[in-house]
Parts: structure tokens; sequence; C-alpha cells
């Protein structure tokens, strides 16, 4: 799968959710490591406008580093993002509450 290709199926299920909780100034720079698909988009909710895009956020508040298969799992409700974190499978910096918030979601 190409990095496009696993980027669509991410888009498609983060909007599928309810976005309407987040905080206004989230800015998140996700991060895929895996070697046929790797890649960064964003997650931002910038003044209630919300969008994910393919492109890198330099001026993200958080930034998530993972494999496809830990995000596809955290997505699939199959996997609990502050476990991933505490397993280092899922790595974190920046403002923790906004990538929980993400997680909450």
């Amino acid at each position: 799968m190409t990095f496009i290709e696993q980027f669509e199926e991410f888009k498609k299920k983060i909007n599928a959710l309810n976005t309407k909780t987040l905080p206004q100034d989230l800015a998140i720079q996700v991060n895929i490591v895996d070697d046929d698909c790797g890649g960064a988009f964003y997650i931002a909710n910038i003044g209630g406008d919300f969008a994910i895009e393919p492109f890198d956020y330099r001026d993200f508040t958080a930034m998530l580093t993972a494999s496809a298969d830990v995000y596809t799992n955290i997505l699939a409700g199959k996997l609990d993002a502050t476990d991933a974190y505490f397993r280092g499978i899922l790595l974190i910096e920046g403002n923790l509450d906004h990538a929980l918030a993400l997680a909450r979601i």
C-alpha cells in the first residue's frame, strides 16, 4: 500500500469521528514509519476549521510517530492509544493533552 492510499483510509476513518470536542488550536503531525507507506500528514482544528491533509505541519502542537498498524488498530478500537504510548509503540512529542484529546474521539 502506498502512503497516499494509507492516508486516505485514515482520513476517511478520522472524518467519521465526532471532532467537535477537539481543542480549537490543535495541530497534530502524524508520522507513519513503515518502509512501504511511510510519510507524514496532519490533523488540525484551528479556529473550528477541521482539516486532515497529507503534508507535514511545521508548527504542530503535538507529533505522533508509529507504524500504520498501530494507527489502524487504534482507529479500530483494538488498541488503546495510552497503552500504545506506554508500551513505546506510539511516540508522542509536544502537547500530550492534544494527543490525548485526539485519542478520546
